[in-house]
């Protein structure tokens, strides 16, 4: 998921969460792209479509505004700490329900069905049509070679 951290001077600059080694913030204008990593400092990683003066100038403005960058990053991650924590006691929770369950399933000696998933009629037909076509032209190819010698 992406978060637009600021704009200025028609730029627009984002963070995604799943990429934080380095805290890189994206760069956008029109259809120009470029990457920069501000921990530990500001250093470009790629770039498509700037010239040489809009990188500077997109240095610049990331340098007089990295404290806003930082916070932006600081804050995600926090976010990102607190749903997994979230998300861990969820899981912790379902398996002591599934443990519940299982020795309930445990105490009926049920054999849990078989369910086969029906192929369609229209993928059975196509199926048949491919290998039919196939063995066909197989069948043209061999009396064609006959007919050559």
């Amino acid at each position: 998921m992406s978060h637009t951290v600021l704009q200025a001077k028609g730029y627009r600059f984002v963070i995604f969460e799943r990429n934080s080694q380095g805290r890189p913030v994206h760069v956008y204008r029109s259809r120009a792209e470029a990457v920069f990593f501000t921990d530990p400092e500001i250093a470009l990683s790629k770039q498509t479509g700037f010239e040489a003066k809009d990188i500077r100038e997109i240095e610049r403005a990331l340098a007089s505004r990295k404290d806003e960058v930082q916070a932006a990053w600081e804050e995600l991650l926090a976010e990102k700490k607190k749903e997994e924590k979230i998300e861990a006691a969820k899981k912790k929770a379902a398996a002591g329900k599934m443990a519940d369950s299982s020795q309930e399933e445990k105490k009926s000696s049920r054999k849990p069905l078989i369910r086969y998933e029906p192929v369609s009629g229209r993928r059975l037909i196509s199926g048949l049509r491919r290998k039919v076509r196939y063995v066909l032209l197989k069948r043209r190819r061999r009396r064609a070679e006959k007919k050559k010698l």
